[in-house]
């Protein structure tokens, strides 16, 4: 059928990755990477501020809940009702 040269296919080959190129790295898709690059680098940053943050909120926490008030608190809160809706039941005692 068709009979094509060496030439005639690496000329083929060589414009349809040439065309590849220019679609993928124009001018715009540069700055467009160039853009996400920034973006990443700046989440990046943001994302090991949060994580110290963490860390520290972390150790607060370990360390209230190691004192007296953190207990108090607990004590407090399983002795009286938040809702006025809940009901206590109260039993006699026989002495």
């Amino acid at each position: 059928m068709f009979q094509t040269s060496k030439s005639s296919k690496t000329f083929v080959f060589l414009s349809l990755i040439l065309l590849i190129l220019f679609f993928f790295f124009n001018r715009k898709s540069f700055f467009i990477i160039f853009d996400n690059i920034q973006i990443i680098k700046s989440m990046n940053f943001s994302l090991i501020q949060n994580e110290k943050k963490k860390s520290e909120l972390i150790e607060t926490i370990s360390d209230f809940e190691n004192k007296k008030e953190f207990r108090e608190l607990i004590v407090k809160e399983k002795l009286f009702f938040k809702d006025k809706s809940e009901k206590v039941i109260f039993y006699d005692l026989d002495d």
